[in-house]
């Protein structure tokens, strides 16, 4: 059951909701609190791009979990999709039809599938606009290609929002050291189709990232850090450049 003061995250109480969860996520990724060793993960349509403040490499910052991400190029749209874009979530009906032909391959449970209903229709009017007009438009390439920790990508197979062929072109090669697991049978809203396997990538992925970090410190930094690939390629990471 979800407790009674849950709030979607843009709901009218916020002004400007973009910019308000923009803010807050660079506050947690730039001064995360009474945390000395960090992994964010980002399931944020489109607002997942703030995580190209994971380039600057705060203090802590051990690895980057995107989970069906939009990639950091602008998306070409037509007027009249944008206009169609920023129509989708204005009713039940329209919101349904959007869960079962576009944003799932796999049946959500009742509760879910409600969930997702009250969330999208409460979501702000300037937030609902702000998707396909501004956020959809930004172009963060250049910031994505400095980001250097251990990074994953969690796509499902059927996602028809994000597809596997774009993060492909327009995503991975920008973060050449990414690892991309795909989620069979599953669409868009992989953390509700497929909850257990998203939990399941990412605690293997924090586990080996954080057990290689200290193994390389007890073995004197032998390890990723002199360079050494090996070790390295089986957390998903990649060597420092000893000039660094």
């Amino acid at each position: 059951m979800r407790p009674a003061h849950r709030r979607p995250l843009l709901t009218p109480l916020l002004p400007i909701p973009g910019r308000f969860i923009a803010k807050r996520l660079s506050e947690v990724i730039d001064k995360p609190a009474h945390f000395e060793r960090y992994a964010p993960h980002a399931r944020i349509n489109r607002l997942n791009r703030q995580l190209g403040r994971a380039s600057r490499r705060p203090g802590g910052l051990e690895g980057l979990v995107l989970v069906a991400p939009s990639p950091p190029s602008p998306a070409v749209l037509s007027d009249e999709e944008r206009a169609t874009l920023s129509g989708a979530y204005q009713s039940r009906e329209s919101v349904e039809f959007v869960i079962d032909h576009v944003l799932t391959a796999k049946s959500l449970d009742a509760a879910r599938r409600e969930q997702v209903i009250e969330d999208s229709l409460k979501a702000a009017p300037q937030a609902k606009a702000a998707w396909p007009n501004v956020a959809m438009r930004e172009d963060i390439t250049g910031a994505v290609a400095s980001i250097d920790v251990p990074t994953i990508v969690i796509s499902g197979e059927l996602d028809q929002v994000d597809r596997i062929a774009t993060l492909q072109t327009e995503l991975l090669p920008r973060i050449p050291h990414a690892a991309m697991h795909i989620l069979p049978g599953t669409g868009h809203l992989s953390p509700l189709e497929a909850p257990a396997d998203v939990a399941r990538i990412i605690a293997r992925f924090a586990g080996r990232i954080f057990s290689s970090r200290s193994a390389a410190a007890l073995e004197g930094d032998h390890s990723c850090e002199s360079g050494d690939i090996r070790p390295c390629r089986d957390a998903g990471l990649r060597p420092r450049s000893n000039s660094a």
